[in-house]
């Protein structure tokens, strides 16, 4: 005997939920004050250090530019942020990521460039504040969550089939 349906999907009754993950609001690039939605301020970091977000990525590229405030790098690839005050999360194209980091990921992505290697890096940061003495009374933590490593899609594969590969039957 066939099960019930319902009537409004088409899914039999007993059919689990399909589990929804947590929704994500789509952001052009993933900075602070876009995740952070205020200003950081001195305030909020009377008390002592403070973490912010958490934003994890694939890196496969950079773009460099000049501004009002000087010289910047933002990370092109595949990003997520997640704020720790409400657990929002934000999922964006470009991320641009606090020094040092950032100098530290640019300098992996030439040196996989010099060596002929496809760059893709991945990362995992929190990203916090903690008082300071310059101008604004604070200034930006970079906190590594994940070692930040070459992800060379080629080279897995290899890894994971040369056993098979050099096997004789």
């Amino acid at each position: 005997m066939a099960k019930p349906e319902d009537k409004k999907n088409g899914i039999p009754d007993s059919a689990p939920a399909a589990i929804k993950p947590p929704k994500a609001e789509l952001l052009k690039k993933i900075t602070t004050k876009l995740v952070m939605g205020d200003r950081v301020t001195v305030v909020d970091v009377k008390d002592g250090p403070i973490h912010l977000y958490g934003v994890i990525g694939i890196c496969t590229g950079s773009k460099v530019g000049e501004s009002q405030y000087g010289a910047w790098i933002g990370f092109t690839g595949q990003f997520e942020a997640t704020r720790y005050k409400d657990g929002a999360r934000f999922v964006a194209p470009i991320a641009f990521i606090p020094e040092p980091a950032s100098s530290m990921m640019a300098g992996a992505l030439d040196r996989a460039a010099k060596n002929n290697q496809e760059p893709s890096l991945q990362f995992a940061f929190i990203i916090g504040a903690k008082k300071s003495t310059a101008a604004i009374g604070f200034e930006y933590t970079v906190e590594p969550v994940l070692q930040a490593s070459q992800n060379d899609a080629l080279q897995a594969l290899r890894d994971q089939i040369a056993p098979r590969l050099l096997q004789k039957d």
